[in-house]
């Protein structure tokens, strides 16, 4: 029996989120009015805070899109600031990209993870006798989005985590390698 699992974009909701506030918080730029340009800085600055709180992931993505438009909106004005957009929607597509691309297939021979990007591809295959033991965590938001995290122990000690499975088939491969 062999399963394929391909993790769900609603996992990365609050990365989402977070690039879309960085959006908001750089389109702000050019309709501040003049007499507040100064106070516009703490937009961002909330932004980039509130993402740290969030997730790691989640705070580099809005401290690499929110830097360049604070640098350039102090440098050039308001309306450069917007050319930070280009940056907000690189992440995010470079995120679906990576979402993507990722692949896990377990069958009767063990697990291959395989990742193909635009220009970079890789596979590693893990033979089921070294897979030790098998984990399916869910926190509150994966149980209200309908996901889980595969966590496998390896028996030379390496964890292997699965992100962003969905919730259904995580059960199955619980009780497949079980």
């Amino acid at each position: 029996m062999e399963v394929v699992i391909k993790p769900t974009l609603r996992a990365y909701f609050s990365e989402i989120l977070m690039l879309i506030l960085s959006a908001i918080a750089i389109l702000a730029a050019p309709l501040v009015p003049e007499s507040y340009r100064s106070y516009w800085y703490a937009l961002p600055i909330a932004v980039i805070a509130l993402s740290y709180f969030v997730s790691k992931r989640a705070f580099v993505l809005t401290l690499i899109s929110l830097l360049p438009s604070m640098i350039l909106f102090y440098l050039y004005g308001p309306l450069y600031a917007a050319l930070a957009l280009i940056v907000v929607a690189v992440e995010f597509y470079m995120l679906v990209i990576y979402v993507r691309s990722m692949k896990y297939v377990l069958s009767d021979e063990g697990l291959t993870i395989s990742v193909e990007f635009p220009l970079y591809s890789k596979v590693r295959s893990i033979p089921k006798n070294v897979i030790g033991e098998v984990t399916v965590a869910t926190d509150a938001l994966g149980k209200l989005m309908g996901y889980s995290e595969i966590i496998i122990k390896l028996r030379n000690g390496e964890e292997v985590k699965i992100e962003a499975a969905p919730k259904e088939l995580a059960e199955k491969v619980k009780e497949l390698i079980t």
